[in-house]
């Protein structure tokens, strides 16, 4: 927080009170502003500084009045605000990092359709390995269908044809251009 002259030099002493507003608070309506107001503290290079905890999430305003007295001795002062968010450093996640089992089982479930039969545990590993490899692998025969079809075999005049179609082009277009004397 400071105040600064008409060259942007910050004036030092200046008399500076501040109040920070909760989530919800409106700036313009602050009725007892000086009852509320306090004093920033000055740092170890001279600025003034304050350190806030704040109690709850949201979007918090600060707003500072101050006045000063520069060089050539007129008054400076006015009203600055300023907006800040503070979030929560505690979310859902940081409740509860270890690994949520239903919703795995509940996963696997709607993966593999299979019902789920219990919480899946490490020492029930070997014998769902053997399990595993009695049971052939399952493979779809997949055939896709290739739009177009560019093997010889299927349609032995589409390949030519697109030749024909192209050169007739390229030649149309270059006539066009001789014709209008671009070229």
């Amino acid at each position: 927080m400071g105040i600064r002259d008409k060259a942007g030099a910050e004036i030092s002493p200046a008399d500076l009170k501040f109040v920070i507003l909760k989530p919800g608070e409106n700036p313009a309506k602050i009725p007892d502003f000086d009852a509320r107001a306090a004093r920033p503290n000055r740092d170890a290079s001279g600025r003034y500084r304050t350190v806030y905890e704040p109690r709850e999430p949201g979007e918090h305003t600060v707003v500072v009045r101050g006045s000063a007295t520069e060089k050539d001795g007129s008054k400076v002062g006015g009203e600055a605000v300023s907006r800040f968010l503070v979030y929560a450093e505690v979310s859902e996640e940081l409740l509860r990092p270890g690994a949520n089992f239903e919703f795995l089982i509940a996963l696997e479930a709607a993966s593999t359709g299979t019902t789920p039969d219990g919480i899946r545990r490490i020492d029930a590993l070997p014998d769902y390995l053997e399990k595993l490899l009695k049971e052939p692998v399952r493979t779809a025969a997949v055939r896709t269908k290739l739009y177009p079809d560019w093997r010889r075999n299927a349609d032995p005049l589409f390949l030519p044809a697109l030749l024909v179609g192209f050169v007739v082009l390229l030649g149309l277009e270059w006539g066009l251009r001789r014709m209008w004397g671009l070229v």
